[in-house]
C-alpha cells in the first residue's frame, strides 16, 4: 500500500533529519516543515481512498482498527521518546478519526457548517482558550498533542514545527467529505497541504497560528462552485454507503 511507503518515508525523514544539511534560513525551515507535512498528507491521501470503495467489506472495521492501532502507537512511542513512531501513530489515528467522521456526514451543507465552526473555534482556542494554555505549559505538554515536523540538521526534539493532531483529523475529514460528495478531492488535498505550509510560514512571525482557518478556507475555495451546485440540489452524499 502506498500509505505504508509514505508513512515509512515520513518516519525516516523525521528520524534521519539530524544527518541532513542544517537549514540556515527561515525559508529553509518553512520549506522543510512543508515537505514533512506533505509526507504526512500523502499517508492520509492514500488511506482516504478506502471509503470510496463502496462494495469493499469491512472498511469501517478497518478504520476502527487503524484508529486504535494509531493511538496505541502514538502513546507507546511518545512514552519511549521515539518521535518518528509517535508522528506516524498520530497521523494514522487522525486519518482514521477524520474518515470515520466524514462517513457520518449526510449533507454537503454539513461540510460548510463544520468549516465555519472550526475556524472560529480554532482561533478562539489558540489565542484565548485551551490551546493557549497548552502552549504556555511548554514543549513537553504541547508535543503530546502535535505532530513534529523536523528541521534538517537537528533532532526532531531540538528544532521542529508543530501541527496539531486535530489539524490532521480535519484534513482527513475534509478529504473524505470531498470524495463522498463528489468534490475535487485531488485539488482539495493539494490546497490543504499548501494551507499547512502557509500556516507554518506565518507561525515564524507569530507566537502561534491556528491552522484550521486556512485549511477550511482551502476546502471551500477549491470547491466553491461544486458546493453551490450540491447545496442547491439538496446536498446529499453521492456515496451514502461509503463507510
Amino acid at each position: 500500500m502506498r500509505a505504508a511507503v509514505a508513512a515509512a518515508l515520513f518516519a525516516a525523514y523525521t528520524g534521519l533529519s539530524r544527518y541532513l544539511p542544517a537549514v540556515e534560513t527561515t525559508l529553509g525551515a518553512v520549506l522543510a516543515s512543508g515537505f514533512a507535512a506533505a509526507l504526512a498528507a500523502l499517508v492520509q491521501w492514500d488511506l482516504a481512498a478506502l471509503p470510496g470503495a463502496r462494495r469493499r467489506p469491512g472498511v469501517r472495521r478497518l478504520l476502527v482498527v487503524l484508529l486504535a492501532a494509531g493511538l496505541a502507537a502514538a502513546v507507546a512511542c511518545s512514552l519511549a521518546g521515539w518521535v518518528p513512531g509517535a508522528n506516524v501513530g498520530k497521523v494514522l489515528f487522525a486519518t482514521a478519526a477524520g474518515l470515520l467522521l466524514a462517513g457520518a456526514l449526510e449533507r454537503v451543507s454539513w461540510v460548510v457548517l463544520i468549516a465555519a465552526v472550526v475556524t472560529v473555534t480554532d482561533v478562539v482556542s489558540v489565542y484565548f482558550g485551551p490551546t493557549k494554555v497548552l502552549i504556555a505549559q511548554g514543549p513537553r505538554v504541547i508535543g503530546a498533542f502535535t505532530v513534529a515536523l523536523a528541521w534538517p540538521g537537528y533532532r526532531p526534539d531540538e528544532a521542529y514545527t508543530a501541527l496539531g493532531v486535530a489539524d490532521f483529523i480535519f484534513f482527513a475529514l475534509y478529504l473524505g467529505a470531498a470524495r463522498r460528495f463528489g468534490l475535487r478531492a485531488g485539488w482539495t488535498a493539494v490546497a490543504m497541504t499548501l494551507s499547512f505550509a502557509l500556516s507554518i510560514g506565518a507561525g515564524f512571525w507569530l507566537t502561534a497560528v491556528p491552522a484550521l482557518p486556512l485549511l477550511s478556507a482551502a476546502v471551500l475555495l477549491v470547491n466553491a462552485d461544486l458546493l453551490w451546485v450540491r447545496l442547491r440540489g439538496g446536498g446529499r452524499a453521492e456515496t451514502p454507503h461509503g463507510l
